[in-house]
């Protein structure tokens, strides 16, 4: 039985692994990509995700609302 449950944990590790393997593997603020010349993230799976600067600048921003002391 332990033999098995190891084999379906390897199955299923592997399986996340490969759905995951688009993701960005770090994070970058809005502010540093748009200071790169070429933005870009390193992907999981070790390819880069590119982005595109004009893109970037038409990002909504939410800015965070000034509480008021009472």
């Amino acid at each position: 039985m332990e033999q098995r449950d190891r084999f379906i944990d390897t199955l299923l590790r592997d399986d996340m692994r490969r759905l995951n393997s688009h993701l960005p593997k770090s994070r970058r603020t809005l502010k540093e990509l748009l200071n790169d010349p070429a933005p870009q993230v390193p992907a999981v799976s070790g390819d880069l995700i590119k982005m595109k600067k004009h893109e970037l600048k038409n990002y909504p921003i939410p800015f965070p609302q000034k509480q008021t002391h009472a």
